[in-house]
């Protein structure tokens, strides 16, 4: 059996962001001692009562920065307000620094203040994911990717530097609902 931690914090205003980061940095610390296999954090936008890590990818490269063994992720990174080269651009740069432990956890997101905040069609949400998603991976695991889809049109491609793990970090995706 495996064990894992997802971090969905939250915490009474933004003034306490550097108390809950160091204390998920300290959780991590005792998960990865006992042999938690993984760590996760939650993303959420624009909530003024909320502990969550708008950008957790940030958020992971520090965890990862700091551990050595446990593998470390998003639980879930909502997707449709990225553009997915930079995501496949941080997340292969975060798996080469945690030498091959990074989980990219995505969902399509439900919030529409997220999504108007970022000019994103909440509509959209779950064809981008699944656009975002297989931009991604191609970007990962082929040498040049052409992308002619709904959202983004990109000519011939090729993301550098790849990711440790062959052929690419596990993308685990959410249900949609």
């Amino acid at each position: 059996m495996r064990f894992g931690l997802v971090f969905c914090n939250q915490s009474l205003t933004s003034d306490h962001m550097p108390a809950v980061f160091a204390e998920t940095l300290e959780q991590t610390l005792l998960a990865e001692k006992f042999g938690y296999e993984s760590v996760l954090v939650c993303e959420h936008h624009l909530l003024p009562d909320a502990g969550y890590f708008p950008q957790p990818l940030i958020a992971v490269a520090g965890l990862a920065s700091a551990t050595k063994k446990i593998r470390v992720g998003t639980g879930i990174m909502l997707l449709p307000l990225y553009h997915p080269l930079h995501v496949a651009e941080m997340a292969a740069t975060i798996d080469i620094m945690s030498k091959g432990r990074l989980i990219l956890g995505v969902g399509q997101g439900y919030r529409p203040e997220e999504f108007n905040g970022f000019g994103v069609s909440l509509h959209n949400r779950g064809e981008l994911l699944e656009e975002n998603v297989k931009m991604i991976r191609d970007l990962w695991t082929k040498d040049k990717v052409t992308i002619h889809g709904k959202f983004h049109d990109i000519p011939g491609i090729t993301l550098s530097p790849k990711p440790v793990q062959k052929p690419s970090p596990p993308i685990w995706v959410a249900p949609l609902g």
